[in-house]
């Protein structure tokens, strides 16, 4: 995933069918994102925040080939807050849809992991360009290496990934997925942290997933002023340690006082050894060269280059 072609199987997400003649109208008063700018040719990164304006969730906005949206988000969210989210919906002409019809998610790695008739758009395609293959969906996501996410019915999205697996790029796990994301430092929010970070925070502001033009959207105020007042004193950054799991403190342990400093979002087993991580940690300690996981005596953790930096 990180060096060669692959292709995983996301069974952790899932896809959410938005619909109705007011659905573009009612993501837009919801998201981060500027929906007016998803296409079939552009997808977008956006989060879904609370009234204080902390990420509950993120989502991969894609164009629906019928002319409406794709909702790629966390399964867990499909399962615990998709209830909450229909709540907003009033009397709007919108729908939200977790089935019937399942759709499946792969993330592919590496143009040449594409036939012919997609290579060459795989191989030209910039971050957050989108295509439509027959009926399923497909947008680069950030890193240094192509990475591409697809969402389609589970038939075809099968007779893509043999296609791939037959023309030489082999089978990857969802782990191995989630460590290239944390290798190009983008975020994932899973429910241990759903409503704990601004979208700053997790430098969604540097993903093109926070508009500040577009208007409100739930949490709007807060995620301006923040912004406009300079006062992000938190940041997300890519971590290696040599060893670290999600919902693990980081301490800074300079000198004779032990403090917190940050948090880990998520970690993944690295090829190299240890874990790669990505943190939320206060700015100011991001060069610190005495942080530690979970205790004083703990694992050290350093940071490391991102893969690349937003889009």
């Amino acid at each position: 995933m990180l060096a060669g072609d692959s292709i995983s199987r996301l069974d952790f997400l899932a896809v959410l069918r938005v619909s109705g003649a007011d659905a573009q109208a009612y993501l837009q008063g919801q998201l981060t994102a500027d929906v007016s700018e998803v296409s079939a040719s552009a997808s977008r990164l956006a989060a879904w925040c609370s009234p204080k304006g902390r990420v509950l969730a993120l989502f991969r906005l894609f164009a629906d080939p019928a002319g409406e949206f794709r909702v790629v988000c966390e399964r867990w969210f499909a399962t615990s807050l998709l209830t909450r989210l229909r709540m907003f919906i009033l009397r709007a002409d919108v729908r939200i849809d977790d089935g019937p019809d399942r759709l499946d998610v792969v993330g592919v790695s590496g143009a040449r992991a594409f036939s012919n008739h997609l290579a060459s758009w795989a191989g030209t395609a910039e971050v957050d360009d989108a295509t439509v293959f027959e009926d399923v969906t497909i947008a680069r996501v950030p890193g240094r290496r192509p990475r591409f996410l697809l969402a389609g019915p589970p038939a075809r999205i099968e007779a893509i990934a043999s296609t791939r697996q037959t023309d030489g790029a082999f089978g990857a796990n969802a782990g191995t997925w989630r460590l290239a994301e944390i290798c190009a430092g983008v975020p994932r929010i899973t429910s241990r942290y759903s409503d704990a970070f601004l979208p700053q925070m997790l430098n969604l502001d540097r993903f093109d997933a926070v508009s500040f033009e577009k208007g409100c959207y739930v949490g709007q105020e807060i995620v301006a002023r923040a912004q406009h007042l300079g006062r992000i004193k938190r940041r997300s950054y890519v971590a290696r340690a040599t060893a670290a799991a999600e919902g693990d403190t980081i301490l800074d342990t300079a000198k004779d006082e032990v403090r917190k400093v940050g948090d880990v979002v998520t970690a993944e087993p690295h090829p190299h050894g240890g874990s790669a991580a990505l943190v939320v940690l206060d700015v100011a300690s991001a060069g610190s060269e005495t942080l530690r996981v979970g205790r004083p005596d703990g694992p050290s953790i350093r940071i490391a280059p991102v893969d690349s930096p937003g889009r």
